[in-house]
């Protein structure tokens, strides 16, 4: 039984071809919005050599209608891809995007919404400095003070956090090795 659904493209990735025994195969991952959702899916050169050609081709934001249909393992396979759906996108001869430097699938995938490593310890920096200076305006609050001084008493604050952050680390990697040698 087929069924169709209209999508928008989000992203597609650079192809990549997977070496196997008996040559290899292209595939490439795109991101794409329908119903409002955005999600993703591999495309390989084998199963519709129609569909991963057009999606060579494809831009943000052009639309699609999907001819798909469930294959023996349960899983819709696109078919085909027809240009057109609200807002008339359309196809391009452009070529297919570059890969990103450093390989494909590095930094922040699109439609996630988690911290990158490099995002978290940001925030995380920015929640000690405004805890520091939420105590240091508790701490200074018994005289009358000024900007100045709140900001010094908060970097004091903040630097003994660090400090003592840094130093428990020590102490508990210090703890974890000797734990790991054999006695």
């Amino acid at each position: 039984m087929s069924k169709q659904m209209q999508i928008e493209i989000v992203n597609v990735g650079a192809p990549a071809f997977v070496k196997t025994a008996k040559g290899g195969y292209n595939i490439m991952e795109v991101a794409y919005k329908t119903d409002g959702k955005v999600t993703g899916k591999k495309i390989l050169d084998f199963v519709s050599p129609e569909v991963y050609n057009t999606l060579l081709a494809a831009q943000s934001g052009a639309k699609y209608v999907v001819e798909m249909e469930k294959n023996e393992k349960g899983f819709f396979e696109w078919l085909s891809l027809t240009s057109g759906g609200e807002g008339g996108g359309t196809t391009s001869a452009s070529p297919a995007p570059a890969p990103s430097p450093g390989g494909a699938g590095k930094g922040r995938v699109v439609g996630n919404t988690y911290e990158t490593p490099e995002e978290r310890a940001l925030n995380r920096a920015a929640i000690i400095r405004q805890s520091s200076i939420n105590m240091a305006l508790e701490y200074v609050t018994i005289s009358v003070s000024t900007l100045a001084e709140v900001l010094t008493t908060a970097g004091h604050i903040e630097d003994y956090i660090y400090d003592n952050l840094s130093a428990r680390a020590a102490a508990l990697k210090t703890t974890a090795d000797a734990l790991k040698t054999p006695s």
